[in-house]
């Protein structure tokens, strides 16, 4: 009986000549054709190859900018054309003079001081005059388009806030020009100047008096004015930005304030105050702020202007007290006022007279005390 082939070798032969098979025919078929784009995949590749290369480009050139103006910068002819790139952003803000009689710097790369500085107002009328001012700026900024400015420190100032009795306008709004840029609503591009800073300085305000007994100055015709003194004035402020042309031209985040006030006789002390600072058709305002005095902590709002357009500078605050205060810190509204504590709030404006507005103001002397409220005159 002739021998039969088990399953399994059959089927391994089989497999055996699939396989020879199989690689024949794979061997005998011709190669895959390219696979082709569309021209839409084509353009969007060489426009990603054509961003790159603009990219590339553009920092290679900024870095070109920098390493050609830090080169430039070790000359005289450099620094002066640094310089002048700096100080016309400032410039371009102003309807007045700025004078510079002298530059203090090495390479003038991020910063220069500049001695005997002044600025005036429009017409001449002086508004700051300065032993130096430190810049602090970003070339890299000027070259992208940003503001330069990052900070401005301000040593031996003395600054005059005045209107007399022959001008319109106080001297600080003649200071700003109106930008051609403004728009419909009458306000300009925004200058932003950084961190702002003065240090050992004197600040005056000065107004027409109503008369020879609410004066305390002479202005320069011998007439008449009324002057509040800002004395030790140090300040610091944040993000500070200039808008020409607005309701509110000047604004900036308080950071430090120091000064000895001249209201009356007796001075007032301020040794801290933070909050938001503005300078406007109110004037000068430092509004939610909290204000130290030497043992009194109070919280509200400072106006140092007029109660309306036109009307002379006054100075105004509405105060209310955190915890206890010392009465001996309102010796500058009348030296009258008893030693005591107090607490509670007031309104004060300073107008040639003392008027006070009291609101549930509490005070407590040795063993007796009361509450006070409603107005009075001193």
């Amino acid at each position: 009986m002739a021998d039969v082939p088990e399953e399994g070798a059959v089927a391994g032969g089989g497999g055996e000549d699939a396989t020879v098979d199989a690689g024949t025919e794979s061997a005998g078929e011709s190669p895959t054709p390219e696979v082709r784009h569309s021209p839409r995949m084509m353009f969007r590749r060489r426009l990603v190859r054509v961003r790159r290369f603009v990219r590339r480009s553009f920092w290679s050139l900024v870095l070109l900018a920098v390493v050609v103006i830090a080169f430039a910068a070790q000359t005289a002819r450099g620094q002066d054309i640094v310089l002048r790139t700096v100080l016309n952003e400032v410039r371009s803000s102003l309807a007045g003079e700025l004078t510079i009689q002298g530059i203090r710097s090495g390479t003038l790369l991020t910063g220069a001081t500049l001695r005997d500085v002044r600025l005036d107002a429009e017409g001449g009328t002086p508004f700051l005059v300065a032993d130096s001012v430190l810049l602090r700026y970003s070339l890299l900024s000027t070259i992208t388009g940003g503001s330069p400015i990052r900070s401005t420190t301000v040593w031996g100032a003395d600054i005059t806030v005045s209107r007399y009795a022959e001008e319109e306008t106080v001297n600080v709004a003649r200071l700003l020009a109106d930008r051609d840029s403004a728009s419909a609503s009458g306000e300009g591009r925004p200058t932003r100047l950084g961190h702002v800073a003065i240090r050992q300085g004197r600040a005056r305000i000065v107004s027409p008096a109503g008369g020879s007994k609410t004066s305390n100055a002479e202005g320069p015709g011998g007439e008449p004015v009324r002057e509040l003194t800002f004395d030790g004035l140090d300040i610091d402020v944040e993000n500070a930005v200039l808008v020409p042309g607005g309701s509110v031209i000047f604004q900036a985040d308080l950071a430090s304030f120091s000064s000895v006030i001249g209201i009356r006789d007796e001075p007032l002390r301020v040794r801290e105050v933070f909050g938001t600072l503005t300078y406007g058709d109110q004037g000068i305002r430092i509004s939610d702020a909290a204000f130290r005095m030497p043992e009194t902590l109070v919280e509200g709002d400072l106006r140092v202007g007029p109660a309306e357009p036109g009307a002379p500078w006054t100075f105004w605050t509405d105060l209310r007290t955190r915890g206890w205060g010392d009465l001996a810190d309102l010796h500058w509204v009348d030296p009258r006022i008893p030693e005591a504590r107090f607490t509670g709030a007031a309104e004060i404006d300073v107008a040639g007279r003392v008027a006070v507005g009291m609101r549930q103001l509490g005070v407590e002397r040795e063993a007796s005390g009361g509450v006070f409220a409603g107005r009075a005159g001193l």
